[in-house]
């Protein structure tokens, strides 16, 4: 197996390379210099290293801006992914796509592979038709994340963190129900799946669900931060895109797999704190 990983910088980048180097796997790191995702694709860094897999852990995720950035948010979320795609079909390659809980309405609840699609932002879409270019590949994989965390301090967490100690108070949205994942977690899991003959769209996320308020006070308590955190609602912030209010992921085949079950959020949340004492 040699390993493409097209990003360098983001969370999921460091975690899927740290991984890959611990199981001895030949990889390597683009940057979005070395790789530029929002232009015309040059694909001569991926022919010189020609690599039997590639993650995609280059994104735009910035869901209210992606509202008014629509043209930069397609062209690295989708343009970009159809070029691959297409690149990939023509070298035998196996692609690897991580996606979103934000692809679903929220309106069920609760997720499988096999659910219909429905975002309702264009963050969504734009992570939707990536999903709809790498199933052109013969041999990919779309893996479904929700609530990223652990690395840096551009993730909730930190944000947190960093806000708790600024102020006495903090409001943070009680209305969304999702499962915390630690990119850790993720990138294991992931990198332990391409290794296998595994194909097709599958979710990778935490066991259990939280509101945003939960995830917030569980790791304040953790951090032993005492401030008051005050419940309001997701209206409230007239945040310019819309979130699915429910949009849990589940993914029963595992044992099938030969994988155990993956971490309960809380679990994972703990472990990252009390180790690095963040």
């Amino acid at each position: 197996m040699k390993l493409a990983i097209i990003g360098k910088y983001g969370q999921l980048a460091q975690a899927a390379r740290a991984y890959s180097e611990f199981k001895k796997i030949d990889s390597i790191s683009f940057s979005r210099d070395d790789f530029p995702m929002q232009r015309q694709l040059c694909f001569d860094v991926l022919e010189s290293f020609k690599p039997t897999h590639i993650l995609v852990a280059s994104a735009y995720t910035l869901v209210d801006q992606a509202e008014s950035e629509k043209g930069l948010c397609l062209a690295l979320n989708t343009f970009s992914i159809g070029a691959l795609s297409s690149w990939c079909i023509h070298n035998n390659v196996k692609l690897v796509y991580p996606s979103t809980d934000y692809v679903f309405d929220g309106s069920i609840g609760k997720y499988s592979f096999s659910d219909k699609v429905n975002p309702i932002n264009f963050y969504g879409k734009s992570k939707m038709l990536g999903e709809i270019e790498v199933a052109r590949v013969p041999n990919f994989i779309i893996a479904r994340t929700s609530w990223l965390y652990g690395i840096g301090s551009n993730h909730f967490p930190a944000k947190i963190v960093q806000a708790a100690r600024k102020f006495q108070e903090l409001d943070v949205v009680d209305d969304q129900i999702g499962s915390p994942t630690y990119v850790f977690d993720f990138a294991q899991r992931l990198i332990d799946l391409m290794q296998g003959e595994f194909k097709g769209i599958i979710h990778i996320s935490s066991t259990g669900t939280a509101s945003w308020f939960d995830f917030a006070c569980r790791l304040l308590k953790l951090k032993s931060i005492d401030v008051k955190v005050n419940r309001i609602s997701t209206q409230s912030l007239a945040l310019p895109a819309k979130r699915p209010k429910r949009s849990i992921l589940l993914e029963e085949r595992w044992s099938d797999l030969g994988f155990r079950e993956m971490s309960y959020w809380e679990d994972s949340l703990r472990d990252l704190y009390l180790q690095y004492n963040h």
